[in-house]
């Protein structure tokens, strides 16, 4: 079984291809599937809907492995840059285009408290998966 410092750096690396911009967005979004306009006049091209959720699945022959796993939906934009990984833990796959908005709409269906951390993306610290902003 992985660790959760393996999930989180197998998770963030499925995430890798995720946004050029639009982040402002990411914390405090209400979770409906409504089209939310933020203060800021923030509209994404792209909603989408990412719950981190324990699985079982066969990584190797015989008995399936507990793994913790991304299930990721669309919600508006796009459903071709929303790539699943079918019988695996890593994923889904986001692609988008330099300057597509983007929001990310978390959950945490895991036993503990987590975050999500941008590999190779430009983010503010507030939004980077710090530690301190872990998610119940």
């Amino acid at each position: 079984m992985i660790n959760r410092r393996q999930f989180l750096h197998i998770t963030g690396a499925g995430a890798v291809g995720l946004l050029t911009g639009g982040l402002s967005s990411l914390l405090n979004v209400p979770s409906t599937g409504a089209e939310v306009k933020t203060a800021s006049g923030f509209i994404p091209d792209l909603d989408i809907s990412l719950t981190a959720t324990p699985a079982e699945i066969p990584l190797f022959p015989g008995s399936p492995t507990s793994v913790w796993s991304f299930q990721g939906q669309v919600l508006k934009g796009n459903k071709t840059n929303l790539i699943g990984l079918e019988r695996s833990y890593l994923g889904p796959i986001i692609r988008v285009k330099r300057g597509q908005k983007v929001r990310i709409r978390f959950t945490n269906d895991i036993p503990d408290e987590t975050i999500v951390h941008w590999h190779g993306l430009h983010v503010p610290a507030v939004m980077d998966g710090h530690p301190r902003f872990v998610i119940p």
